[in-house]
């Protein structure tokens, strides 16, 4: 996606700032009428840079983050208008609420300044329940419009203030706060590498193995009954650090430690204290939707990764690539999640496209097996209900689904938005999820984080070695944290 043929790569002294700034602050009195309560979003070109950059101009401000693997990245700071969400209709009433706010919503772009679409972004936690600590700032889902949002896609870059009611239109406010995110944004020395410093020991307090043993063996029972085909169990653990790393920080980091992966960050701010991140770098789509075109993948079947292989495909001869694809275990446990995927996506489609085989995906820690997942709609099925009809995959909860989801609630902490579907929709029900992998909860402090890790348990899973399967996981967030050096 080409966000602006009129918005190249700009040097840091970049003179169409003053431009930029006349063109915003001339829209805060147009296209208001109050009693229409109408909204407006104003985009005009800015320097480009990573997305991180502008989240960290105001570390304080409630913000998002988004950076898939391939095409336009997007930050986000404050709220045009947030959607908090509960309960087992959050899909449905996420979809009410926010097609009536962008039905009031008008665009005006900077004259040759082409900026995406308005686009909601944010998450669900994994289970439609009450939040317990430390999840209640996240609640059961909440999705954002943000008052400022950076889009880039590494050649070109916009910035789109969306504004409200009347005092979302002081100049001197608005002024002041593009100030900052321009000199942000027009930085060169913010868009140097943040060096992957080990911060010292860090206090890591994991799971005793001996009640994840148990767990795994009452899980294997239950499968041995014919109660269950698949669980997946997810453990966390708390890490407290000897000094303070900043959530851009760490998706700086995670960009090293992951690459290949989706980052993202939802940073929730408290009344009255710091503010808390949910972050991390997912290797997992869910679903994305492009019209008409759909695509999702399966990932489940994992091992870690001992070497760099030299190849990417079934037929490579790197030995941990040749025994993750020759496990009954893990060929098992991946035939379920893609079968289970292709039965809820077919009714949608005219079309699906499903690979009889496997591919390895290869990541820092960790081969996975990978099913990539295509088809055409039939009808114009919105991207929130996609979501409804995925969310869980046997990837993150089990077989089958509502008994797996009992048990998981039954016998594990609140995973919060872990394993959550995460992402972003727009007002033509196009979007993209991924499943909230390889991701953590950072305290506004810096000094602590919640970092969560899964695996799934089928017939002939050893608990020893799951336990070690979720350690690797963990490893590239606690390395972005600092908290371990290998």
């Amino acid at each position: 996606m080409t966000l602006s043929p009129a918005a190249p790569r700009r040097p840091p002294d970049w003179g169409g700032r003053a431009e930029a700034r006349a063109f915003l602050l001339a829209a805060l009195g147009e296209e208001f009428d109050p009693g229409r309560s109408s909204m407006t979003s104003v985009s005009v070109p800015a320097p480009a840079c990573r997305p991180e950059v502008f989240l960290g101009a105001m570390p304080g401000e409630k913000g998002v983050l988004w950076q898939p693997t391939t095409g336009t990245a997007f930050a986000g700071l404050g709220a045009a208008c947030r959607i908090d969400l509960g309960g087992p209709d959050r899909l449905r009433d996420l979809r009410e609420q926010a097609d009536a706010f962008l039905a009031r919503l008008t665009t005006r772009d900077f004259p040759g300044c082409r900026a995406p679409s308005p686009r909601w972004f944010g998450g669900l936690a994994f289970a439609a329940t009450a939040p317990s600590p430390p999840w209640e700032p996240f609640g059961g889902g909440a999705f954002t419009l943000p008052r400022w949002r950076y889009a880039s896609d590494g050649t070109g870059a916009v910035l789109t203030l969306t504004l409200g009611g009347e005092r979302d239109r002081r100049p001197g406010e608005v002024g002041a706060e593009f100030d900052v995110l321009f000199a942000a944004l027009s930085c060169g020395e913010a868009q140097r590498e943040v060096p992957n410093e080990w911060g010292g020991p860090a206090s890591i307090h994991h799971l005793d193995p001996a009640i994840w043993q148990a767990r795994i063996e009452a899980i294997l029972h239950a499968i041995a009954t014919g109660r269950f085909e698949k669980i997946v169990a997810a453990r966390r653990s708390l890490v407290e650090l000897p000094r303070p790393v900043t959530d851009t920080q760490v998706l700086w980091r995670l960009r090293t430690e992951q690459p290949g992966c989706t980052r993202f960050a939802f940073r929730q701010a408290l009344p009255g204290g710091a503010p808390v991140t949910f972050l991390g770098a997912t290797p997992e789509r869910l679903i994305e939707r492009r019209g008409k075109h759909i695509s999702s993948e399966a990932l489940a079947g994992s091992i870690a990764r001992l070497a760099r292989p030299a190849r990417l495909h079934p037929e490579s001869r790197d030995e941990q690539a040749l025994r993750l694809l020759h496990s009954g275990k893990d060929g098992e446990e991946h035939a379920l999640v893609v079968r289970d995927i292709a039965a809820r996506l077919r009714p949608f489609c005219t079309w699906l496209r499903v690979p009889e085989r496997p591919e390895v995906r290869i990541l820092s820690q960790v081969l996975h097996l990978h099913t990539a997942i295509e088809g055409e709609l039939a009808g114009g099925a919105h991207v929130l209900e996609l979501v409804a009809a995925l969310h869980p995959t046997p990837a993150v909860g089990g077989v089958p689904t509502e008994d797996a989801m009992q048990w998981i609630a039954d016998h594990e902490e609140d995973r919060g938005w872990y394993a959550g579907p995460v992402g972003w929709f727009d007002a033509g029900g196009d979007g993209e999820f991924a499943v909230a992998l390889r991701s953590g909860l950072l305290d506004g402090a810096g000094m602590r984080a919640y970092v969560y890790a899964g695996a799934g348990i089928v017939r002939g899973s050893d608990p020893q070695a799951e336990y070690q399967e979720t350690a690797v996981k963990q490893l590239a967030l606690l390395r972005a944290l600092g908290a371990v050096r290998t």
